[in-house]
């Protein structure tokens, strides 16, 4: 029986066993998925991502992008009933306001937070108050980030547990659509 010693690749091979981004484009065509799926899959290459930046700043957004993958989809009861909504398109009108639509399309949709507890309930996914408060933290920090006010101040070891957290709320998302599949 022939065993060989070593294993040869070229350096087309080892790059993108590095980039891992073939996994990725194997998964996405080998796999039928619908959004649900995709979507997890997305959130699940950001926090890879998150976790092999070197930049603290870059691992914060890293994670938030892949906490907006992971709640997308959530439906969320109507935050409004129609009739107030109606009334408030009234008022809009009677004060002449421009922008009538969109300003209802934003009192309309869920914030990120509505969305986020959504799911948790739904799935019953078990999260301290502590977590949920980190996640919240990300959420902060990106915002600060992004327009410019200050770099991030949280430690690695936050960003280590956050990631964890929100791979957990993935793999329990993914676990719930597989029934469905």
């Amino acid at each position: 029986m022939f065993e060989p010693n070593y294993l040869d690749m070229n350096c087309d091979i080892l790059k993108k066993i590095k980039q891992i981004t073939w996994a990725e484009l194997l998964l996405l065509e080998d796999i039928r998925m619908g959004d649900d799926i995709w979507s997890l899959m997305s959130s699940l290459k950001w926090l890879r991502r998150s976790w092999y930046a070197d930049n603290i700043n870059d691992k914060v957004i890293y994670i938030d992008i892949a906490m907006e993958f992971m709640i997308d989809g959530e439906k969320v009861a109507p935050i409004y009933k129609d009739e107030t909504m109606e009334q408030i398109k009234q008022k809009l009108n009677e004060i002449k306001c421009h922008n009538i639509n969109r300003i209802l399309s934003l009192i309309k949709e869920p914030s990120f937070n509505m969305k986020l507890h959504s799911m948790i309930d739904r799935l019953k996914i078990q999260v301290s108050e502590n977590d949920l408060i980190l996640l919240e933290r990300i959420r902060d920090e990106r915002n600060e980030i992004i327009h410019g006010r200050r770099e991030c101040d949280m430690d690695e070891l936050e960003i280590a547990l956050a990631n964890n957290i929100v791979c957990m709320m993935v793999i329990k998302k993914l676990y719930s659509l597989r029934d469905y599949q």
